[in-house]
């Protein structure tokens, strides 16, 4: 994700100069020259990500660069949706190790107590067991949240739409 995000907004920014006739070549020459000069704006990481929430997405990343076909935005626009669930996966995956590594610090630490220190400080150490145990079942158990085909229509293409 760290580079890939990167590698998108160079895609994003990008403009064919090998396509068209010579004044299509010279505007967009022009442009990418006025886009180097800080004349022209930039899509940025935070802008492609941002622009997700919009309505309108593809058309916000060619108002930006007007030489980004319908298609390449599009693209654009689901592979940074794809980065931002893989992130979120990876997240998700590192809290659930985190829980599993408190439990298991917890329960070696009891395995090594004498038998009268853990009888005596039972009433302390089950509970926060237990608070351990729910803490990585509910990691484990946390579900991820779709929209149907109908509310996806009515929201957009930055849900993720179940399909049975």
């Amino acid at each position: 994700v760290q580079s890939f995000i990167p590698m998108l907004t160079k895609v994003a920014n990008h403009v064919n100069l090998k396509e068209g006739d010579a004044a299509t070549r010279r505007q967009k020459l022009k442009f990418m020259l006025r886009h180097g000069a800080n004349l022209e704006p930039q899509i940025f990481p935070e802008y492609l990500l941002g622009s997700l929430l919009s309505s309108k997405c593809t058309e916000d990343l060619q108002s930006l660069n007007p030489y980004l076909s319908q298609v390449d935005a599009e693209n654009i626009a689901s592979a940074v949706s794809v980065a931002i669930l893989r992130a979120n996966r990876v997240g998700h995956i590192n809290r659930a190790i985190g829980a599993a590594v408190k439990l298991s610090s917890m329960l070696v630490k009891a395995i090594k107590l004498p038998v009268e220190d853990l009888l005596t400080r039972r009433a302390q150490l089950l509970p926060n067991i237990v608070q351990a145990c729910e803490g990585v079942a509910g990691q484990l158990g946390a579900g991820r949240h779709y929209v149907s085909p109908r509310e996806k229509e009515m929201h957009g293409s930055r849900f993720c739409e179940h399909v049975d």
